[in-house]
């Protein structure tokens, strides 16, 4: 009862946007957000660092936290998907984190195989700076 988790969504175009969080947590929990998920029909995707592409599809994520995340790719169970027998989709997660207050911030996309740049995304402490276009924006996660 007493874990609170505050979040914020920076849209930035598209399906492409920020999402941050302030995780404060009472007990141990190991933390874990994903991405968009790609209908597959077959096993001919490919997947690396947070980049997830299939025939036309591109699900992407770039994270920064206050703790070390991996990135993985996490797939449905089967019959879980609307369009698909099978998806997939990219995700961070973290070890069992004890309690305390922890950082996360994540990039998100969902596009055609075009190239697409992402925002710069960092955490100074509760502070997030997201950069893209040139310009700035600060948001304090408090």
């Amino acid at each position: 009862p007493d874990t609170v988790v505050k979040s914020w969504v920076v849209p930035i175009r598209g399906a492409l946007h920020v999402r941050a969080h302030k995780v404060s947590l009472s007990r141990p929990y190991r933390v874990r957000e994903g991405g968009y998920p790609i209908a597959l029909s077959s096993d001919s995707y490919s997947y690396s660092d947070g980049v997830l592409t299939y025939r036309k599809a591109v699900s992407e994520m770039k994270t920064v936290a206050s703790v070390p995340v991996r990135l993985r790719l996490e797939t449905h169970t089967p019959g879980r998907h609307l369009l698909a027998p099978q998806s997939k989709y990219p995700v961070y997660e973290t070890d069992v984190l004890g309690p305390g207050t922890y950082y996360f911030a994540s990039v998100f996309t969902y596009r055609e195989k075009d190239y697409e740049t992402l925002p710069d995304i960092k955490l100074d402490g509760a502070e997030l700076k997201i950069v893209f276009d040139g310009s700035l924006t600060e948001i304090e996660l408090i």
